[in-house]
């Protein structure tokens, strides 16, 4: 049977994102199910207009002239929590973070799961923290106070620490091109630093299913106590200023220390060449953290990519690097 959903017009983009910024979507739904997010897509088809599938908007940047096409914001938030299983498999992921520096002790070893969770992609990663630590389920104490929706914490594959979110994807459920559902493994999704399948690939996620522990009482009480000091420890170090994130992908600890740098941090970088705090129109990068651009109030999109491209020039000419981003600029022919 067909979903209903309802397609407005002319929404405006920057009450969509955590940065406050963005032009209008000529088209706009909001789909609260997988059968609704699939018949969007077939509406966008029908009606020969690209779309882009938004989560939470907390690492995406929409230009002035907003996006000539259908935005679909992706609201679906079921979740299951399988029966007990056998040790499931973990994944490396190489990270670019120094571990030790946090001095923070997890008691118990994270590498383990022995649940299968199914959450949807719309689900908000907070939610999904505090649900599953009720449930007396850990794993995902490294991503707390991250902002965003499941569905773009598997295309980013978000990190928290040395902790990627695709350390614990199994297998994750996608729209084909036919938009029949299938999944694909773990081996199929191309984790990386910030990198997924899905940065390169169009196709409508579903549904993740997720490697979990279930713990005992001391060690879910360790996990709470972590993800509180996790926050802590972020917050302190964020703008509260509206922000998307982290701008630029840390380097490499490989090519810091080939070119003689005390550290890989983006921000470090940036600061290094002068910009710490450099404002363009009313947007800037944050006094408190060089690798966040904050709105400063009525922002726009073409102040904050001169920021980027004066950062990126300058880092360039200053250290031979080339700067990488984290966040998402979206264009209508995406």
């Amino acid at each position: 049977m067909r979903e209903m959903i309802k397609i407005t017009k002319n929404e405006p983009l920057s009450n969509h994102t955590s940065i406050r910024i963005g032009g209008m979507a000529d088209f706009f739904v909001t789909a609260e199910t997988g059968n609704e997010l699939k018949e969007a897509v077939i509406w966008a088809r029908d009606n020969k207009v690209p779309y882009y599938i938004l989560g939470g908007g907390s690492n995406t940047i929409f230009a002035d002239e907003g996006y000539r096409g259908l935005i679909i914001n992706q609201r679906s938030r079921n979740i299951s929590f399988n029966q007990s299983k056998d040790i499931l498999p973990l994944h490396q992921i190489k990270a670019r973070y120094n571990a030790a520096k946090l001095k923070f002790e997890l008691g118990y070893d994270d590498w383990h799961a022995n649940r299968l969770v199914t959450v949807d992609a719309g689900y908000p990663l907070p939610a999904l923290i505090k649900d599953t630590l009720t449930r007396g389920l850990v794993g995902l104490e490294w991503f707390a106070g991250i902002p965003g929706n499941i569905g773009g914490a598997i295309v980013g594959n978000i990190h928290g620490g040395p902790r990627f979110f695709g350390n614990r994807v199994q297998s994750v459920n996608v729209l084909d091109e036919e938009l029949e559902e299938v999944k694909l493994d773990w081996s199929e999704l191309e984790f990386d630093y910030d990198w997924s399948l899905f940065k390169k690939k169009k196709m409508p996620i579903l549904s993740v299913d997720m490697g979990l522990y279930s713990a005992n009482h001391d060690i879910i009480n360790k996990a709470k106590s972590f993800a509180r000091t996790w926050v802590i420890y972020k917050s302190s170090k964020w703008p509260k200023d509206p922000n998307c994130g982290s701008i630029f992908q840390n380097i490499s600890s490989q090519d810091a220390e080939t070119i003689g740098l005390p550290t890989s941090s983006a921000g470090w970088l940036i600061d290094s060449v002068g910009l710490k705090g450099h404002r363009i129109g009313n947007v800037s990068f944050s006094p408190d953290h060089a690798n966040y651009i904050i709105n400063l109030g009525n922002g726009k999109s073409s102040d904050f990519l001169s920021l980027i491209k004066l950062a990126r020039e300058k880092v360039k000419q200053k250290f031979g690097i080339n700067l990488l981003l984290e966040i998402t600029l979206v264009e209508t022919d995406e």
